[in-house]
Parts: C-alpha cells; structure tokens; sequence
C-alpha cells in the first residue's frame, strides 16, 4: 500500500483547506496510508476529527510561520518524517507550505503535488510571498492541481506550465448534506454568511451592503459563522458604529454548520477572492438561494446566475443589495432558486472527485 502525506499550516485552526482535506483522508484512507503533517500547532486538538487510521505529525508545538519554519529545521523534520514513514507522494494543501513540500523531498524519491488552495489570479491574496510560494510550486512540483479550471489555466498562462503537468479538481459537497433532506425554509427572515473573519472575505463589503438591505427591511436577520478573534472585535465595532447591531450577528466558528444552513432563507458570498468557496457547494445542497460577487475563482463555476443565485459584478455593493433586496422581496422567486439548487451539482459528487484524486495519485 502506498503512502501519502498531506501538509498544512495549522490543523487546530478550522480553515476550508482543513475541512477539504479531511473529507479528502476518509475516502482515501482504506487505499492508502495517510499522514497529515501540521506545520504548527497552536490548539490542542485538529479543528477537525480525521480517521483513527490517519497519523497525524507536528514540526512545531506552536503557531509558526513558514519562514521561521525553514529557518529553524522544518526542512529536516519534514524529510525525516517522509524518511521514516516511506512516503511515495507528499502533497501540500495551500501555496505557502510549497517551499517545505519540495526541498524536503530533495534527494528522496518522494512525488510531490502542490494543491493551491486559493488561485494565483487576485492580488488581494497573492502579496510576494504567496507568488514565490506559487511560482516554486508552478516550477518544481511533479504536479499541480487547482480548484478551479479557470485557475488552471491561469496558472498554464502566468507560469508557463505544461498542461499535462496541470490540472483541476472541484472540492465534492460532502453526502451528509445531499442525504439529510434538507426542505427549505421559505419563511425564513435571515440571511447567511461563512468565512473566516479577516479582510479577504469581504465583510466590509458586507457592512455597505447591509446598510442598505436593513434600511428597507429592518425585520430581517444576518448572520456571520467564522473564527479569527481579533478581526471579530474589530467587525463588531464596525456593526456597532453603523447602528447595525440589532440587525447583524457574528456566531463565531461552529462545529456543527450542516445543520445550521437549514435555518436561513439567503446565502451571501461577499469575498474578494476565494479558491472554490466550500461554502457555496454546501449552500447549494442545502438549497439555499445564492448571491454572491463573481470573485476569482469559484462561485462562476458553481452559480448558474439567475437559475438558482445571482452572481453579482466584484465588487458592486449596490447590484448586491438590490439582488439580495429583489429575493426578500419575492417568496416565490426564492422557492423557484431554492428548486434549482442542484442545477450542475453533479459536477461536484463525490464519486467523480475521488476517482479524479485516485487517478492522479496512481500516475505519478
């Protein structure tokens, strides 16, 4: 049985990465072994509970940046545990662990893959580092896959990549939502946000946007579900100097959000630039209607604008709050997306994803 190692930044810390290669280790782990190595470790625990099958690898007992990483032995560390644990394909979920994933793997026989997690396409993610990180990945992995073929062939354009070094894999909308049924909550008054709070997300863009939404409809609800401490005092703050406080809730992380999306009426992607936003293949299966700004990469190919969400030009806050105003406003065109929810989804099942993930670890 071959062996495989997933590296990430943080898994105490639950990112969409984190929850994409989680879901990922359980389809995989009867077929391979799995290791997961976590840069850091700044919690106790994974944000998310893996397969007792899967081990689980620290280099560092700390939040840790990559620089410090390198610079403090994780190279070695790395190789050591690729060494010891005969691993045959490391993998790295996210461009910033590129440089670790392949210098380590140097003088081994390890296969490596660099998943980018985002894409190399929006600024706002992309400062220096992350392009070197990209461009040392582009240039020296045995294989890159993007979320998105609107970022693969970005990546075949910016960096030069041949194709058949390239390719795409969409995240899969996990079958405990497509088994749990979900019937759609047409009287519901509350609009849904999930995401991480800091900047990329786009919840200043939020703020305007939800100043116009509540002048017309103080009745109404929105909700925020997302960790990251410090930016939620910040945010709160904000809500609170534009007497939007009775209006707007910051929920925080939780653990258990399938069964949370049952309870909204809206979903609200307001990011300035995402990868393949998780969050709007699980908003789908929930049959939620759907707005959200035509970010790289991702809602394009999930939203069929006008079926079943809308997709709004980046980053036009009064086009999104007139969409978002337009489905208050109409019960029966929000049943009418709710009903077209699973347009396209099958593009993104399981079965598809995994034999796509399968294929690509048996031609290395």
């Amino acid at each position: 049985m071959r062996s495989l190692c997933f590296i990430q930044p943080d898994i105490t810390k639950g990112t969409g990465g984190l929850k994409v290669l989680n879901l990922i280790t359980k389809e995989l782990v009867n077929d391979y072994n799995i290791h997961v190595v976590s840069l850091g470790f700044s919690g106790d625990k994974p944000a998310y509970e893996f397969d007792k099958a899967v081990k689980i690898h620290k280099l560092f007992d700390r939040d840790i940046r990559i620089r410090e990483a390198l610079i403090k032995g994780g190279i070695s560390k790395l190789r050591k545990i690729y060494k010891q644990n005969h691993i045959d394909i490391a993998v790295s979920i996210g461009a910033s662990m590129n440089a670790l994933l392949i210098f380590a793997a140097l003088g081994t026989d390890v296969k490596t893959v660099f998943c980018e997690h985002l894409n190399c396409l929006n600024s706002f993610v992309c400062d220096n580092s992350q392009k070197i990180m990209q461009k040392i990945g582009a240039r020296h992995a045995d294989k890159i896959i993007t979320l998105t073929k609107q970022d693969m062939d970005a990546y075949i354009d910016k960096y030069n990549v041949k194709r058949e070094k390239i390719d795409y894999i969409y995240n899969w909308v996990d079958d405990k939502l497509l088994k749990s049924e979900s019937i759609y909550d047409e009287n519901s008054k509350t609009l849904l946000s999930i995401g991480r709070i800091e900047p990329v997300k786009g919840y200043d863009n939020l703020l305007v946007v939800a100043k116009t939404v509540f002048s017309k409809h103080p009745d109404w609800q929105w909700h925020i579900y997302g960790s990251g401490d410090e930016e939620k005092v910040k945010l709160e703050n904000q809500i609170k100097d534009l007497g939007l406080s009775n209006n707007i809730t910051i929920k925080g992380f939780a653990n258990n959000i399938y069964d949370l999306y049952k309870q909204y009426s809206i979903f609200v992607l307001t990011s300035y630039a995402e990868g393949l936003p998780m969050v709007l293949l699980e908003a789908k299966a929930n049959k939620l209607p759907i707005v959200s700004f035509d970010c790289l990469t991702g809602p394009s190919e999930i939203i069929n604008d006008g079926l079943n969400g809308y997709i709004v030009k980046c980053f036009d806050n009064n086009e999104m709050a007139q969409k978002i105003c337009m489905l208050i406003e109409d019960k029966e065109l929000r049943k009418n997306f709710s009903k077209n929810s699973y347009s396209n989804l099958d593009l993104f099942s399981k079965e598809k994803i995994v034999r796509k993930w399968k294929k690509l670890f048996s031609e290395l």
